[in-house]
């Protein structure tokens, strides 16, 4: 990483449970700090359509075997941590999700994981 660029936004998602949950094991978990403005651009988007900043937050309301994403963002002046349970009913929402997961395996150059 350049430390001269500046750090515009910064995603962590965590993914929890579902049915090959054990308990004991360690959830999956991705950050990713972007310095490019055209994925903070994008971001941004996806998070204003999903209103992520202001949506309800689900917190422990899903099934045992459900699967649980809690998505974390800081974007310029707004940071937020959002708990969503699998499935997940808002396409803006699954889509925000998606692209955090894009851009961490572009980081660790993977594909990503649909």
């Amino acid at each position: 990483m350049d430390w001269d660029t500046p750090v515009l936004a910064r995603m962590t998602l965590e993914v929890r449970g579902g049915l090959t949950h054990f308990p004991g094991l360690v959830s999956k978990t991705v950050s990713v700090t972007c310095t490019d403005p055209r994925d903070v651009d994008q971001l941004a988007e996806f998070a204003d359509a999903a209103l992520f900043f202001s949506r309800p937050d689900q917190g422990d309301k899903c099934g045992p075997d459900a699967r649980t994403y809690l998505l974390r963002i800081e974007l310029g002046e707004r940071s937020r941590a959002l708990t969503v349970a699998d499935p997940i009913n808002d396409k803006e929402v699954a889509r925000l999700i998606r692209f955090v997961r894009a851009l961490a395996a572009e980081r660790e150059g993977q594909s990503p994981q649909r």
